[in-house]
């Protein structure tokens, strides 16, 4: 049985195949990244956010003054950045190991596409079928991280170091 992509996989050698695959995953990386910033500067969402953790402590938006209630939005703003720019972080100090083909980064990326293909894909079947076609885009990036997961299936034997 032949895997989707075959042809693409035997053309190509195994340091061009971990380009794509990095070039892919940072691409899916900071699309996510700028889709995130684009959703909070929807206010409403993150008015929610404020909302919902006053709640949980029993307080309510009117106890708060319009100064107060904006910090904390801010507060919840930068806090989302923080942990975006740490994930990118991450995700390139995994990247650099993968290439250099470290056993523990090459199974992070291998988990990292297949469970990306199928988030992203499901994101994007939902998204069109409600009518959002603007975000279609993550339908592309399902495809690609599905690529890499099945490139990954592909080269695995020549990324993984020999057995002693």
């Amino acid at each position: 049985m032949t895997i989707p992509f075959e042809k693409a996989f035997k053309a190509l050698s195994v340091k061009k195949f971990k380009l794509i695959c990095i070039v892919i995953l940072l691409s899916g990386d900071l699309l996510s990244a700028m889709y995130t910033q684009y959703l909070l500067k929807k206010t409403s969402l993150i008015d929610e956010v404020v909302k919902q953790a006053l709640l949980r402590k029993d307080l309510s938006i009117n106890d708060l003054s319009i100064v107060t209630l904006e910090n904390l939005k801010s507060i919840a703003i930068s806090s989302i950045k923080l942990m975006i720019t740490m994930f990118i972080i991450f995700h390139l100090i995994n990247y650099t190991l993968f290439y250099f083909q470290k056993k523990i980064s090459i199974h992070y990326v291998t988990f990292l596409s297949w469970v990306g293909s199928a988030i992203f894909l499901l994101t994007g079947s939902l998204r069109i079928f409600s009518g959002q076609f603007s975000e279609a885009f993550f339908l592309v990036l399902g495809l690609s991280y599905l690529f890499v997961a099945m490139g990954l299936r592909h080269f695995l034997k020549e990324l993984l170091p020999p057995k002693a």
